[in-house]
């Protein structure tokens, strides 16, 4: 087959099938959202020799999928095969089912698909016939516990691709189901359990290319989950049932005595079997099912204390999120100053390795000091060796390519450090913010290309920008140079981060604040991305501010702004201004998330002085918030939601505060003039939580 259509084709399988098709000399046309990363994968199979085009698609949208039919034909003229991959899941437990959620997986999973066929069928009946293959999943054959948006739609989306295989074969129009079991993928790389007979996205796409070649109807594998999955599909419904309950509990062998003496020899032999499908498929449990309820299956989480108060703050935040009920291990990260002075590495590789394993991270809070002080504070055998002080946090966002950083502001009320203005009227009034701050966390001014006393070839270069004639007599050792870089796909990944947040959470708005009116090159880039960006969410004004205008207006009318998008430093100036109306650094959290690792932390400093403080005083409220973060991502919504919420009466109610909440100057004496201790308050969270 040589001109193949993929959705869903920035990651995972869709990927995977791209590069497959390519190799074997397809021309292949990528669909996705996310058009920055199909973009990359077209220039990688150009510069392999192959052919490739791109367009931004959301199969949700029926008009999107129907100007992709009419694209795919202009490039391709006729079309073989198109593979309708894109697909979503999320956890949906019955005990907080969220209706919102189960419809986002039927428009993707489902209505993209009919989006798909009601495209492409008219195509390829017009020019006389063609393949479509449809991706389901082996998680079609019943209704598994914590996945039944998953497993419903996948239900329906093989239903509906078995009717229209009915129907269109006479056609001319093939029609193949596609039923993977476990590949590795970015939906699965969050699972924190063992996942059987896991097949790597390459395998999975040569299997399913050569199936199809051979014309099979239904591409289904690995073979073990495929037998399980045929043998769970017929059981009794009693069986199907206790199977589940033991499998969830991890009660396998126990549910099986239970048979022997409960129900007889006979029923034992049908048990058997289906208790070690249910074992193959949920001993381990089901990619697509969150680990609530499975006791025996944690996530592990990378535990980053840092230095200062980094190491108060965050075992209180572990501490709430064990009384919430989330089951995970944590294991420490060394990160900080004491690595530094000891190592010359603030990050050392063993954290940065756990990281690439785990994912995940909670992060508390870093010491970092100017170049020359950090080389006088390295241990004596240590000088003269070269080492150079980098922020482990800088670094690490580079290193994982963390480059969507989110910083939420949004107020609580009744706390007494929230923003107040005078009224026209005379009295006042305290607007209510709930602003999301996207900054672009790994170039700008941070990238860290930097010079003092800059070389001859690197100064050359300078110089041959006219500007730089009036620096042209200073002495390199007077000369100092930091460089402000922007690259065309990080803006356009913030930026559409930022709308497509404004999307998913009602805000009517997304401003751009940069200083394209003086830095006209870079600032001036990321405000012509985001004009073309904005064309696609017609909803959503698009507003552009000036970071100097920008500070002033958020103390003159806070409330107007929804979704903020920044460089780096300007995006780091702006959360911190936001962050002043909603009661400072003790309510700021953030998150840093890449493609694969994603790591959460206050926007606080380490506070050296209060850490060795006993009790200690520093509001843990910002990394308990940050911690919140970490479950949204994770899935964890209504945990989340519970620990936001005890916050917020905590907040409302009044009777604990602790010395910032008070207007007190930080210091031993706070606690005679009525602040709670950090632990208190972190006990005052907990006791809400119920």
């Amino acid at each position: 087959m040589s001109t193949i259509v993929i959705t869903g084709a920035s990651r995972g399988i869709g990927r995977a099938l791209a590069r497959e098709y390519a190799q074997h000399g397809a021309a292949v046309v990528l669909l996705a959202r996310d058009v920055d990363a199909i973009r990359t994968l077209a220039h990688e199979i150009k510069a392999a020799g192959g052919t490739a085009y791109y367009q931004r698609c959301d199969v949700r949208d029926r008009e999107q999928m129907r100007a992709a039919a009419v694209y795919s034909k202009k490039c391709l003229g006729h079309v073989e095969l198109v593979i309708l991959n894109a697909g979503i899941g999320v956890p949906a437990w019955m005990e907080d089912f969220d209706s919102a959620e189960f419809r986002d997986v039927m428009d993707v999973n489902v209505q993209g698909l009919a989006h798909g066929l009601e495209s492409f069928v008219p195509l390829l009946r017009s020019q006389g016939g063609g393949i479509i293959a449809g991706v389901s999943s082996l998680a079609d054959a019943r209704g598994y516990p914590g996945s039944a948006a998953y497993c419903a739609s996948k239900a329906a989306a093989s239903a509906l691709l078995e009717s229209a295989r009915v129907e269109l074969r006479p056609k001319g129009i093939r029609i193949v189901t596609i039923r993977p079991g476990f590949v590795r993928t970015d939906m699965t790389a969050r699972n924190e359990f063992h996942m059987p007979f896991l097949l790597e996205p390459a395998r999975a796409a040569r299997i399913i290319r050569r199936r199809i070649e051979r014309r099979r109807r239904v591409v289904q594998f690995p073979w073990p989950i495929v037998w399980a999955t045929r043998f769970v599909r017929h059981v009794p419904n009693w069986l199907f049932d206790m199977a589940m309950r033991s499998a969830r509990k991890g009660e396998g062998v126990k549910a099986v005595k239970a048979v022997l003496g409960g129900r007889g020899w006979c029923c034992a032999l049908i048990s058997m079997p289906v208790l070690v499908s249910c074992m193959t498929l949920f001993g381990t449990p089901h990619p697509h099912i969150s680990n609530r309820g499975l006791s025996h299956m944690k996530r592990t989480i990378v535990a980053m204390p840092g230095d200062g108060i980094g190491k108060v703050v965050l075992p209180e935040a572990i501490r709430v999120l064990d009384a919430a009920g989330f089951d995970a291990e944590y294991v420490n990260g060394d990160i900080g100053w004491d690595f530094w002075c000891s190592e010359g590495n603030a990050l050392p590789q063993r954290t940065i390795d756990l990281l690439a394993e785990h994912k995940i991270g909670l992060f508390g809070a870093i010491t970092s000091k100017p170049k020359d002080k950090a080389a006088a504070e390295l241990a004596p055998e240590l000088h003269g060796k070269g080492f150079v002080y980098y922020s482990p946090i800088v670094t690490m966002r580079q290193h994982f390519d963390l480059d969507i950083c989110l910083r939420p502001c949004k107020s609580f009320p009744g706390n007494p450090l929230n923003f107040i203005r005078k009224s026209a009227a005379g009295g006042f009034e305290e607007p209510v913010v709930d602003t999301a701050i996207f900054r672009q966390n790994t170039e700008c001014l941070y990238a860290g290309v930097e010079w003092t006393n800059p070389p001859a070839d690197v100064r050359a270069a300078f110089e041959t920008h006219p500007r730089m004639k009036a620096f042209k007599n200073v002495p390199g050792e007077d000369l100092a140079i930091s460089t402000r870089i922007f690259t065309r796909n990080a803006c356009r990944r913030i930026v559409r981060a930022a709308f497509e947040h404004a999307k998913q959470y009602g805000y009517k708005n997304v401003t751009v604040c940069e200083k394209p009116n003086v830095i006209r090159e870079t600032s001036g880039m990321m405000e012509a991305e985001a004009a073309i960006i904005a064309k696609e969410y017609p909803g959503i004004a698009l507003w552009s501010t000036n970071i100097d205008a920008q500070m002033m207006w958020l103390t003159k009318n806070p409330e107007d702004y929804g979704v903020i998008v920044a460089g780096n430093m300007f995006g780091d100036i702006v959360s911190d201004g936001f962050a002043g109306l909603i009661g400072g650094l003790g309510f700021a959290c953030s998150a840093n998330i890449g493609r694969e690792v994603a790591v959460f932390e206050p926007t606080h400093g380490s506070a050296p002085k209060y850490e060795k403080l006993d009790p200690s005083i520093v509001n843990p409220i910002a990394m308990i918030m940050s911690a919140c973060m970490m479950l949204d991502h994770l899935g964890e919504t209504a945990m989340s939601a519970r620990i936001t919420k005890a916050i917020a009466d905590v907040v409302a109610e009044g009777k604990v505060r602790t010395y910032d909440m008070l207007k007190l100057t930080g210091g031993a004496g706070v606690f005679a003039k009525g602040a709670a201790t950090t632990q208190q308050m972190t006990d005052a969270i907990i006791a809400k939580l119920g």
